[in-house]
């Protein structure tokens, strides 16, 4: 999100602290958002995370097709490399473990400390 809004969306008043605390951002922060949702406990909304999209996209685009209740039109394609070519400020890395070592400890920290009973309730573990 903080990518987005500083690279794509040019944002030069906002820090990764921001973005953790919900500061200054449309939609709040992180926990609170996902909250309003509340993707696991709404059957209207299917919970799609990223990491199973990129390691078994087979099977999350099953997922989805069932969910909809429509058949698949095509096979995935993996196409973030032309995405990332075209539109690199907002298709920047497409990894979780980049994106996190942009992080300091202290900013790893203030996410852990503010976001932590949602991570874990979303299966993240520390």
């Amino acid at each position: 999100w903080h990518n987005m809004l500083t690279r794509a969306k040019k944002r030069t008043d906002i820090s990764l602290e921001d973005v953790i605390l919900g500061r200054n951002v449309a939609f709040g922060d992180w926990s609170g958002h996902l909250q309003a949702w509340k993707p696991k406990h709404n059957r209207r909304i299917l919970l799609v995370y990223y990491r199973d999209l990129i390691s078994q996209p087979e099977t999350v685009l099953e997922r989805i097709s069932g969910f909809v209740g429509k058949p698949r039109i095509a096979a995935w394609r993996d196409n973030f490399a032309e995405l990332h070519r075209l539109y690199p400020e907002f298709f920047a890395s497409g990894s979780d473990a980049k994106n996190i070592a942009q992080m300091t400890d202290a900013q790893a920290r203030l996410f852990w400390h503010t976001h932590r009973e949602a991570m874990h309730e979303y299966g993240f573990p520390e």
